[in-house]
């Protein structure tokens, strides 16, 4: 896999720039290099890519260019086209999976789904502009909680709104969350409608504290 990444970046792809630097900022298939990370950071945001200009700003202290500001409703227009709320979904139960895109998506969420939190990386390096990201907690690979350490130290979807979903309540796992700057924790099994319901709710609050 890594092999077909380098070989994309090389090529001049940012989204394959980006997954290598990911890789080798966190060691993933490789050794940590910062040096390596930051150089394919900077090539992705010579091309503009989003996510490259924040963490190359993050790590330099470089000025960033202004983005405009994402709208975080469930539909908006941008330049006579209908774009969806962005929602990236995380379990790896398939059957659960489906059944929660399914239902985001009848209700008009743009969902990206992922098996593990490793993928849930990927697509959002490779996807920017992610309004809310809702992942479970135990999952093969990378599990909830190390994607969202990895996540918060990687500064990658720092405004989006962030569920998890777990059958674990454990007054230490909370307090682990919302360090983590958790919007919400969501207890299974839980009703499918809730869902959305949830969702709605951290979107108007992350509108708030916009």
């Amino acid at each position: 896999m890594s092999t077909k990444v380098e070989k994309l970046a090389e090529e001049g792809d940012p989204e394959a720039q980006c997954s290598l630097a990911f890789l080798f900022e966190i060691g993933l298939d490789r050794d940590v290099d910062l040096d390596q990370a930051l150089s394919w950071w900077r090539k992705a945001a010579d091309q503009g890519h989003p996510i490259a200009l924040e963490k190359v700003s993050a790590i330099t202290g470089e000025p960033m260019p202004e983005q405009p500001a994402s709208n975080p409703k469930q539909s908006h227009t941008r330049d006579g086209v209908e774009v969806r709320t962005k929602v990236l979904l995380i379990e790896d139960e398939d059957d659960l999976r489906a059944l929660l895109e399914a239902e985001l998506e009848e209700n008009g969420f743009h969902v990206m789904a992922a098996v593990d939190g490793q993928e849930g990386l990927n697509k959002l390096i490779a996807t920017p502009g992610v309004h809310l990201i809702i992942t479970d907690l135990k999952m093969p690979r990378m599990n909830g909680i190390q994607f969202i350490k990895t996540l918060r130290k990687m500064r990658i979807a720092e405004t989006a709104g962030l569920i998890v979903m777990t059958s674990y309540s454990k007054p230490e796992l909370i307090e682990t969350g919302r360090k983590m700057k958790v919007d919400h924790w969501l207890a299974k099994p839980f009703d499918l409608t809730k869902i959305v319901e949830t969702v709605n709710q951290v979107l108007k609050k992350r509108q708030r504290v916009a």
